[in-house]
């Protein structure tokens, strides 16, 4: 997980050169509006507005609706911008710019549906806020839309989440089963369980050192996948008052920390936890020089990004120690969980004994943490979905590209181009990179 507010943020959107052709093919076109002066308009007339930030929490969110008159403010705001912007002809825009263009716009849809679901709320509002999900508000399927506009940042439906993953939790069973067969223990599954529970790590050095491992075959490989880049590692520190509700690993600030609670690590997560957080993950990602404009944030490219360097383990010659693969393949398992946990919790208004039944039968041996998954899907609705659907809009991409440009497919540019790019919709994301040249 990468620490940082989301919503309406300062984070880098950087830009990605067009071609020479694309250039000359412009230089006839009246002047282009200047985007980046725009966003910067935009946003400070959205610190004028003290327009409070779209967070995961949806209560906090509901907590924070202001007035009908404060809102019929923001309203004429956002609809005069949608005006301006909507009469810029994308087509007149240089490709570097279009991905500006694609985000302001995207930024003005969601706020103008927000305000709409705020300014009904305020006039229907009941105390207290329902805390068990979004399924027990007036016009629940209409805010939950809202949140997976904001986490998933691409067109989707509860029902193609809650199938997608439940396909992911089937298809990642049978990659953990794969993993557990090929070590000698077909058919042996008392003996397994056995063997997974006594994989902890018990010292917090041991644990810093395995980390450094990883870095290490991680440095090694890179350059194969990854242009040159001034980036160094970040520092591996043991998490700062770690409670049993701390994640395994997170990023902030320049350091990678890991959740040391109760005196044992997961020997299992070395692997994964490292390629997302740190390198080629979160500091990687928002350590390039070239991220350096002002923008938004959206979770389904920070932490999509995160959970799509996890795939790159086989690669980097991460998962070559078949332990390490069978900790990616758990945790994905509880990503994949958690999409339809989170669908069945605000669309489908699962109770809390819903959810921990789905937990436990989909989610083998992490009982520990079921109380704590659950609960977060409930607080934060669709924040969980960002971590697979950016992965897959990734995952897709690269294929997808590979197959267009064949023998010309070069994977280290296209790392550079999805990072250069920065945080983007996941839609915006995606038509940026089809209409990148070859």
């Amino acid at each position: 997980m990468r620490v940082q507010r989301f919503g309406l943020a300062i984070i880098a959107l950087a830009t990605i050169g067009g071609c020479a052709t694309e250039r000359a093919s412009t230089r006839d076109r009246a002047p282009a509006p200047d985007l980046t002066a725009l966003q910067t308009e935009f946003l400070a007339g959205i610190a004028s507005l003290k327009v409070p930030e779209f967070g995961w929490g949806y209560v906090q969110n509901l907590e924070r609706i202001g007035t009908p008159e404060t809102l019929a403010q923001r309203d004429r705001f956002f609809a005069d911008w949608r005006s301006r912007v909507a009469a810029i002809p994308r087509n007149t825009l240089d490709r570097e710019m279009r991905p500006r263009y694609d985000a302001l716009l995207f930024e003005i849809e969601f706020n103008l549906e927000r305000l709409r679901l705020e300014s009904r709320f305020a006039l229907a509002r009941t105390e207290p806020i329902p805390a068990d999900g979004l399924a027990k508000l007036p016009d629940a399927p209409s805010w939950y839309a809202l949140h997976l506009k904001r986490n998933a940042s691409r067109e989707t439906t509860p029902d193609a989440l809650f199938a997608f993953g439940e396909a992911e939790v089937a298809r990642i069973r049978g990659e953990m089963r794969r993993v557990q067969d090929q070590m000698g223990y077909a058919g042996r599954d008392a003996e397994w369980r056995e063997r997974l529970r006594s994989q902890v790590v018990t010292d917090p050095d041991a644990v810093a050192a395995r980390f450094m491992r990883v870095r290490d075959t991680v440095q090694a490989a890179l350059p194969r996948y990854f242009l040159p880049r001034d980036v160094r590692p970040p520092p591996i520190e043991p998490a700062p008052n770690a409670t049993k509700d701390t994640p395994p690993g997170y990023y902030t600030n320049g350091v990678f920390y890991f959740g040391f609670f109760g005196g044992r690590f997961p020997a299992r997560s070395f692997g994964w936890l490292y390629l997302h957080e740190a390198m080629p993950g979160h500091h990687y990602q928002l350590s390039l020089p070239s991220r350096a404009a002002d923008g938004f944030s959206y979770p389904a490219s920070v932490e999509g990004w995160g959970a799509y360097c996890e795939d790159l383990g086989s690669e980097l010659g991460v998962y070559a120690d078949p332990d390490l693969l069978y900790g990616k393949w758990e945790w994905d398992l509880v990503r994949s969980a958690r999409v339809a946990l989170d669908v069945g919790i605000h669309a489908k208004g699962w109770t809390r004994e819903q959810a921990l039944a789905y937990w436990r039968a989909n989610v083998p041996d992490q009982e520990d943490i079921a109380v704590r998954e659950v609960d977060r899907v409930t607080r934060w609705p669709a924040q969980v979905v960002s971590y697979k659907v950016g992965e897959k809009a990734l995952l897709d991409l690269r294929s997808e590209l590979a197959t267009r440009q064949g023998a010309a497919f070069d994977i280290r540019d296209f790392h550079a181009r999805v990072l250069a790019l920065g945080s983007l919709p996941v839609s915006a994301l995606e038509r940026a990179m089809r209409e990148s040249p070859d």
